[in-house]
């Protein structure tokens, strides 16, 4: 990270570390400067340190192109900080963005009011292949439908966030995210300091709460999560 090398800024695209002026924002300063110090070597080191961690761990994905191939999971060591008020819209946003997903969903199985308010779209939904007229009827609790939903987020020009698709099938990915954070807290723990970053550890028992709220019936197991 050399700042001299990026004073000139595309800004076709929004630079997470640089402002167009070429300055450091406000938020990563103390990253960029932990990381600016550190020799050339002493950087590579510490990604081959989170290579080997990966690699101990067997953190791998697959590739279904031509058979099932396991590669080992890439891992940049830099962070991508987002500042908590600016996380709190995206949150917010995202909250809103599923919810009216799951009440699409529920009125294309039961009323169809929507699609009856669009004749293109009615004939796009009930004449897909992923269309389960079986569903037709059927009430999940609280109309949720999709329990996971994995959003794709982008970053215009601006550093707006924007959705670039909705994951709602086979959603993937939260347990590289753990990963992720254990292995930047064993490899570089100090990046950790002078930031509040939020927990991310009780996901699998947010995880199992959201599930059997979901259940006809939760009583036994409301239970069995204390």
């Amino acid at each position: 990270m050399n700042k001299k090398k990026n004073v000139l800024i595309d800004e076709t695209f929004f630079d997470e570390y640089l402002s167009t002026q070429g300055g450091i924002r406000k938020d990563l300063k103390k990253s960029y400067k932990f990381f600016q110090n550190l020799k050339p070597s002493k950087r590579r080191s510490l990604q081959a340190q989170s290579e080997d961690a990966i690699s101990t761990m067997g953190i791998t994905f697959q590739l279904y192109k031509g058979g099932i191939i396991d590669r080992s999971w890439p891992l940049d060591i830099i962070p991508r900080i987002i500042n908590h008020s600016k996380w709190i819209k995206v949150e917010l946003g995202l909250k809103q963005r599923i919810k009216a997903l799951n009440l699409f969903i529920d009125d294309v199985y039961n009323q169809q009011r929507f699609l009856k308010l669009n004749p293109v779209l009615k004939d796009l939904v009930l004449d897909s292949s992923n269309f389960l007229p079986e569903c037709k009827g059927i009430h999940p609790k609280n109309k949720i439908w999709s329990n996971i939903c994995g959003t794709d987020l982008i970053r215009d020009h601006n550093g707006k966030f924007l959705v670039l698709e909705d994951n709602l099938r086979v959603p993937s990915g939260v347990a590289y995210m753990l990963e992720n954070r254990n292995v930047m807290k064993k490899v570089i723990p100090e990046i950790f300091d002078g930031y509040d970053v939020n927990p991310i550890d009780d996901y699998p028992s947010q995880l199992f709460k959201c599930l059997s709220d979901s259940a006809f019936t939760t009583k036994r197991l409301r239970k069995s999560c204390y």
